[in-house]
Formats: structure tokens, sequence, C-alpha cells
């Protein structure tokens, strides 16, 4: 009695490792693409709350008799107590800040310094003051020469 032969269905391990090796090219190109654009929304979300902080700040002046800013330093939880209008994030890791790297100094209510650091990979720092924030743009960050995890603002 004549056997027919099986035919066999699937994939071969070439088939199949090749497929693997694809995956994993592709991988490796759009997973740091996408850890540079949640870095860069991260930066932009702190950043517009770094700005809110800063038009509520000039409202406060304004609405005060001799215009003058809060005076001393205060945290972010301070921050919300003096500005409790203001539509700040409850928390810093809502407002993507790094926990405890807020800080708002000023020492004669004539102006003031907010200084901040983001709560995305390279912990980049923001800066308010009555001129402005700076950096003006996420691309103004250069690699810091003491930590390569860390950025510094490119002066």
């Amino acid at each position: 009695m004549s056997m027919l032969p099986k035919t066999q269905k699937g994939f071969t391990l070439i088939e199949l490792m090749i497929v693997v090796a694809i995956v994993g090219i592709l991988a490796g190109i759009a997973i740091p693409n996408f850890l540079n654009l949640k870095d860069k929304a991260i930066w932009g979300t702190a950043r517009a709350n770094v700005d809110v902080i800063r038009s509520a700040l000039a409202s406060y002046a304004s609405e005060k008799l001799d215009n003058f800013y809060p005076v001393g330093t205060l945290d972010f939880a301070g921050m919300r107590t003096v500005l409790p209008h203001a539509n700040m994030p409850i928390v810093e890791e809502d407002a993507k800040f790094l926990p405890g790297s807020f800080s708002y100094v000023s020492s004669n209510g004539h102006a003031f310094t907010v200084s901040v650091n983001c709560n995305n990979r390279g912990n980049d720092p923001l800066i308010a003051t009555l001129s402005g924030i700076i950096p003006n743009s996420y691309d103004d960050y250069v690699p810091s020469t003491d930590d390569p995890k860390r950025r510094r603002i490119n002066n």
C-alpha cells in the first residue's frame, strides 16, 4: 500500500526568526521616538503650568494695593495656599513637575523667580521670572556635562 506524503503546514524556524528580527528593528526605531515625544509633551505641560503660575502671580500683585508679589520662599503647596483661585493642579506630579523641585523666591516683592524641574527623563529645568520662562523651546536644552541622563539650558 502506498502512503501519500503528508503536507505540513506552518512556518519554518528561519521564517519565524526573520519576522522576530524585523519586529525588533521596528521596535528599536519606534520606541526611542515615542519616548522623546512623551518627554516633549511632559515638558510642554510643565511649561504651561509654570505659565499659569506666572499669570496667577501677576493677578495676585495687581489685586494688592502695593502691587507686590508674595515675599519669601514657597514650595508648591505653599504656592497653592497663596494662590487659591489659580487654576493649578493639586499636586506637583499632576503639573508634570519633579516632586520636591518647585521653588518660588521673592526677596523684596518687586520680582520673583520660580524654578522647577520637569518630570521627564531629563528632569529638564524651567525658570520663570517677570520677563518670561526659559528655555523658550524644548530644543533649547543640551546634554549635561556632569550627568548624561540630565539636560541643561543652552546659554
